[in-house]
């Protein structure tokens, strides 16, 4: 049995198992420690390779092929690959005399991301800026994005976001889930709708038991559903609602009492405040710019990287992203909605307009 993986040239695989071993001496260069291919899988006739620490180098059309002798049989498969990059960061650069320079650098990306440059009243002013690129060793990418400012000017906000297509970054995020509200957590001030698809703050507080799901301080609800492993996509119309946190909250986060809503007690959201507070909810706070506050939010988990990151679906721009999130193995994490607003959050139905994750 002879199964083949190769892209550029036949006498060069990119894998090759033959005489029921790996054959890595010819594999070509590029590959070498990066792939497997499993001998029992074979026996169910599963020939899938593995490839590792995926680089940009690595797209392309990739054919593989398998002979038993008696039979013959080969396909194709193309691989695209994309990196999203950094938080973008700003800083100030005061070497150009009188003028006055904001500079915006993210790295890691691929392909090329798009950098937007906006106001404090959100106009696009990303004509008037200078924007280049570099590539690393990996074939990863970096940007470095100027706009000339005066002391008073009121640029302050950039982004960096994917150029992938809609029909590219649409097949990506497996907007999978429908979230519903659980009643059995919810604040007693807070009014839920039948389906569990709308939260308010009540008029009156309810007579209902304090059993230890719920929350007796803090006027939040979680969701019914909880997650365990791989990538879970949610969006929440916020619309006119002036006071909200929304994000996760892990299983063993103590819920009754005056909690600290951080991610080192168990939550991780982003806050929007009457008067104009948007921030991460991090120790200490991590101010949002203004002009990122959305309608509509998308939440997007991937609980194997332990990330969580925020979307303003309407003009899939990314807003904030935590990393490295701390809770026990399998441990479930649950949706998180907090309001003191009589105007309701609502939920959406699964699938109802993507975001890009690599926004």
């Amino acid at each position: 049995m002879e199964v083949r993986w190769f892209r550029d040239a036949f006498e060069k695989p990119v894998h090759l198992y033959r005489f029921q071993k790996n054959l890595l001496g010819t594999q070509a260069k590029a590959y070498r420690g990066r792939t497997a291919l499993s001998p029992s899988a074979l026996q169910t006739g599963n020939i899938s390779l593995l490839v590792r620490n995926i680089q940009p180098s690595d797209r392309g059309v990739y054919t593989c092929l398998a002979d038993d002798g008696r039979r013959y049989e080969e396909g194709q498969t193309e691989v695209k690959v994309t990196a999203l990059g950094t938080q973008p960061s700003i800083s100030m650069d005061f070497t150009q005399g009188e003028q006055t320079r904001l500079v915006c650098r993210s790295e890691g990306w691929y392909p090329e991301p798009e950098v937007i440059w906006r106001d404090r009243d959100g106009n696009d002013v990303t004509s008037l800026s200078n924007t280049t690129v570099q590539r690393d060793s990996q074939g990863l990418l970096s940007v470095s994005s100027y706009i000339e400012i005066k002391q008073q000017s009121n640029v302050f906000s950039c982004l960096v976001r994917s150029k992938i297509p809609k029909p590219d970054w649409e097949s990506k995020l497996h907007i999978s889930i429908d979230v519903t509200l659980d009643p059995d957590t919810a604040y007693p001030w807070l009014t839920l709708s039948v389906e569990g698809k709308r939260v308010r703050l009540g008029e009156t507080r309810q007579d209902l038991p304090d059993n230890p799901e719920r929350f007796d301080y803090r006027s939040c609800v979680l969701g019914r559903e909880s997650f365990t492993s791989g990538r879970r996509y949610w969006q929440v119309q916020v619309g006119g609602n002036t006071e909200w946190r929304l994000g996760v909250s892990r299983e063993s986060a103590q819920r009754k009492g005056s909690i600290s809503m951080t991610p080192q007690q168990g939550y991780w959201t982003v806050e929007w405040w009457s008067g104009g507070v948007f921030t991460a909810l991090t120790d200490p706070e991590t101010p949002l710019p203004l002009s990122l506050k959305p309608q509509k939010l998308g939440v997007y988990l991937d609980y194997e990287e332990g990330q969580l990151s925020f979307y303003d679906v309407e003009t899939r721009s990314h807003i904030y992203t935590f990393t490295d999130m701390e809770f026990n193995p399998n441990e479930k994490l649950y949706p998180l909605f907090y309001t003191y607003s009589m105007t309701a959050l609502v939920l959406e139905s699964s699938d109802p307009d993507p975001v890009s994750a690599a926004d």
